[in-house]
């Protein structure tokens, strides 16, 4: 089974970022992933734990972005630093997509409703 701790390892592992404020995101995604797990599967399967971490770490970076805002970019002289969080979610978010879609003949796929008419 998943849980919070195992899901936070492996996003420390995946993505080398150790915040225990991913540790709330990593519960959740937790959660999340083990409530559309199929009922016939091997929970201790790794494309769950990969993509309970891309649920976590995508999540953690969508707050950090809303919370430091647009830094935007500190020049001193010839140097410039800049600090731009599009293209780490950008990352994140493939990173997301890739991992589900990995994981999809694991998961109940909820997003889709097929109605006759």
């Amino acid at each position: 089974m998943l849980d919070g701790k195992t899901v936070f390892e492996k996003v420390c592992e995946i993505t080398g970022d150790t915040d225990d404020a991913l540790m709330p995101f990593c519960e959740k995604a937790a959660a999340v992933i083990c409530g559309r797990m199929r009922s016939d599967v091997n929970a201790s399967d790794i494309r769950l734990l990969t993509a309970a971490a891309s649920v976590a770490y995508c999540d953690y970076l969508m707050v950090q972005n809303v919370i430091d805002g647009d830094i935007g970019s500190v020049k001193a002289g010839d140097i410039t630093v800049s600090r731009n969080g599009n293209s780490a979610s950008a990352f994140a978010e493939n990173f997301r997509q890739k991992a589900l879609a990995d994981a999809a003949d694991l998961l109940i796929d909820s997003e889709f409703l097929f109605r006759t008419v």
